[in-house]
């Protein structure tokens, strides 16, 4: 039947539908609080809505906002939009309204489905951009606006057939903006389908059935990256609106999970902390999916504590380029070699990876380089042609990371920094990641974030934010002594600052612009602290 050229012509992330609604149609494809649906309902209901979209003039190339929390009704418009040819924006419900009005100007949107309990949003953004279609989940109480039910009552049943082609627009993704204002990306079709693939190559083919759990917003590449990686692998997403620590363990082990995706990696020693663990065994956890750079030995050996039968995946990657590095490596392997605890991989397929210096010029294994990417899954461009900081980051078809690497004889990769993290003291360049790895070997330091700050001697001072472990208390000294311990003179902390959270945005990355611009007001000087001593 998913064989028969009447039913899709392009092989492209429909096709992962209807082979799934084909192949397995009890399966279960998305699960969230309120409800399960299997790949047959996911194909058929998604055509219905499919039918509906068509109904009221979404056609193919028309751009789909969706400000909604990661729900079934989130993946039935997904794939609904997939069928037709629109182009799926999701907005970040976090955000100002000012600031989801400018996503939505600038990716050219004018139909809106919005969840409940974003409405007064809803209603903010329908007074700011001529919107054309506005479906609200149980309706808004006035003419402008469809609720969902009504909408999808337009729908009729029977199967969606376009014409997809490999370049036509897929989904558009905003960056997280940690330095500025976010871009945004447009990813195709031929994008979405190849890194579904790429995603399922690393888990060796789908011979059995996967089972995702993941806490990273759709909004966002690794919730995204979720939804591919299970519809190629013809397997189950388990969907959790927000971090809560009891919750996230009955849902692993009620599902049996096994595959979680959770970020930061700080999250991970939370759910080992929780005390409904000391009652769980969680043995069917396989995969635990953990973003390269920030992980260590204790976070890693925590992981390997509550999952016992898992590996660690690390990756690399980013909203413009997908997946492009990654490696699973379980409990024997992290502690017969402990180095590859900071390590995100070998290269994916279809990927092509280059290290070059600010000459541009290759750099040798074992020396630093900016990482350069080409590959089919890497963007064309941000909408509006906008630039990362003046530059362009596209370049000779290679992608400008912006991150900092090296790599060994063996082909690992580690990623050793974001370039615009480094810290420049005293004539000598500081990878802020090196010094954050280090610190949270101390264990009573939980979270930490390293910045540079203006300093009078050096230029930039080498400036520690640190987040303790619950109940824990740490002397000035007593961390100069562990760093005396464990770093050379000019790779100190001289500034410190106990903080009860590190600042971050809707995905959980630290905002260390945030950091840089409070200075010396927020961080005090360590004590006794010099380049020598």
């Amino acid at each position: 039947m998913w064989q028969n050229e009447d039913v899709i012509h392009v092989f492209q992330y429909e096709w992962f539908l209807v082979r799934n609604a084909a192949c397995f149609p009890d399966r279960p494809a998305v699960v969230d609080k309120n409800g399960t649906l299997t790949w047959e309902q996911l194909n058929r209901q998604s055509d219905w809505l499919a039918q509906a979209m068509k109904a009221v003039g979404i056609q193919k190339g028309r751009r789909v906002a969706l400000l909604w929390h990661s729900s079934l009704e989130w993946m039935l418009v997904w794939c609904a939009c997939q069928k037709i040819g629109a182009v799926t924006v999701p907005l970040n419900a976090r955000l100002l309204p000012e600031e989801i009005a400018l996503d939505m100007h600038m990716a050219d949107c004018d139909v809106l489905f919005c969840a409940d309990r974003f409405l007064e949003t809803g209603r903010f953004l329908a007074g700011r951009i001529n919107l054309t279609v506005l479906v609200a989940e149980g309706g808004a109480h006035d003419g402008s606006w469809m609720s969902w039910s009504a909408f999808y009552n337009l729908g009729s049943s029977g199967p969606v057939s376009e014409d997809l082609k490999d370049d036509d627009e897929s989904i558009i993704l905003f960056t997280s903006g940690t330095t500025g204002r976010p871009k945004g990306v447009v990813r195709t079709q031929r994008m979405v389908r190849e890194h579904a693939l790429v995603l399922a190559l690393e888990s060796g083919g789908c011979s059995k059935h996967e089972i995702m759990l993941t806490t990273s917003p759709f909004y966002h590449t690794g919730g995204l990256m979720c939804i591919l990686k299970m519809a190629a692998l013809a397997g189950t997403v388990v969907l959790v609106e927000r971090f809560d620590a009891p919750a996230v363990l009955d849902m692993i082990e009620r599902y049996e999970v096994t595959q979680v995706l959770m970020v930061p990696p700080v999250v991970y020693r939370r759910l080992t902390s929780c005390p409904k663990r000391a009652d769980l065994t969680l043995p069917s956890v396989r995969d635990v999916l953990i973003s390269g750079g920030r992980c260590d030995l204790g976070y890693a050996r925590s992981i390997f504590e509550l999952f016992p039968n898992a590996r660690l995946r690390f990756s690399w990657g980013s909203t413009e380029a997908c997946s492009i590095t990654s490696i699973a490596l379980d409990k024997t392997t992290l502690e017969r070699r402990p180095e590859l605890v900071s390590t995100v991989g070998t290269v994916n397929a279809l990927v092509e990876v280059k290290l070059v210096d600010e000459r541009g010029q290759d750099v040798k294994d074992g020396e630093v380089g900016e990482g350069l990417v080409r590959s089919p899954m890497v963007f064309q461009g941000y909408l509006g042609n906008v630039k990362e900081s003046g530059q362009d980051v596209l370049a000779g078809g290679w992608l400008r990371t912006g991150d900092l690497l090296k790599r060994d004889a063996e082909g690992y990769y580690y990623l050793v920094d974001r370039l615009k993290d480094v810290i420049k003291t005293g004539g000598e360049n500081v990878y802020a990641l090196e010094i954050e790895r280090v610190l949270l070997e101390h264990p009573y330091i939980a979270d930490c974030a390293v910045v540079g700050v203006y300093d009078e001697v050096y230029e930039e001072g080498i400036a520690a934010a640190i987040v303790l472990e619950p109940g824990r208390t740490l002397d000035p000294d007593d961390l100069i002594s562990f760093c005396r311990s464990h770093l050379p003179g000019y790779k100190k902390p001289r500034y410190w600052a106990v903080l009860d959270a590190l600042p971050v945005n809707s995905i959980g990355k630290v905002q260390k612009a945030e950091l840089r611009r409070r200075g010396r007001a927020l961080f005090s000087p360590l004590p006794g602290i010099n380049r020598k001593g």
